[in-house]
């Protein structure tokens, strides 16, 4: 059983491809979907083509703005031990694929990134103590996306 990454953010495609994009994610064919692996693939051909030893596990997918040229899309997923950056990067070399924006996180490998549009991966290892906790773990990961979006979480609350 692998350690599981949780991959988020937003998505936007062209109207056009929207549907076929959105099924993809939601069959848990999304990686086949931007590089079909050949029949008998190994795990060493996903991990270079996509980043990650398996295809994805959907969480969700929904619809957050659309228009007559644009739809985009939330998601969330999970990955076997790390992100799909090899994916996300064919992903964004797509016509239809207009932005990219995600972010992830494994809990058991302390590490935590953000991926945007093929020009920015920032990737954020952290130190844990035996004695951090799940909530200590994902308060420094909160602690880091605040500070990459300008945010704070604790004035929301």
């Amino acid at each position: 059983m692998p350690n599981w990454c949780l991959n988020w953010g937003f998505i936007t495609v062209a109207a056009s491809h929207a549907e076929e994009v959105k099924a993809a994610m939601e069959g848990g064919r999304f990686l086949n979907y931007i590089a079909p692996a050949p029949e008998g693939s190994t795990a060493l051909w996903q991990r270079q083509n996509w980043g990650t030893k398996r295809e994805i596990d959907p969480l969700k997918v929904s619809v957050v703005e659309e228009d007559n040229e644009k739809v985009k899309l939330d998601v969330s997923f999970q990955t076997a031990w790390c992100p799909p950056h090899e994916a996300f990067q064919k992903l964004w070399e797509m016509e239809h694929i207009l932005d990219i924006e995600m972010y992830a996180e494994e809990g058991g490998g302390h590490y935590c990134g953000y991926w945007k549009n093929g020009e920015t991966e920032e990737f954020h290892d952290y130190e844990a103590s035996e004695d951090d906790d799940a909530a200590t773990s994902a308060n420094h990961w909160l602690q880091w996306v605040d500070e990459k979006l300008g945010t704070d979480r604790t004035k929301e609350k």
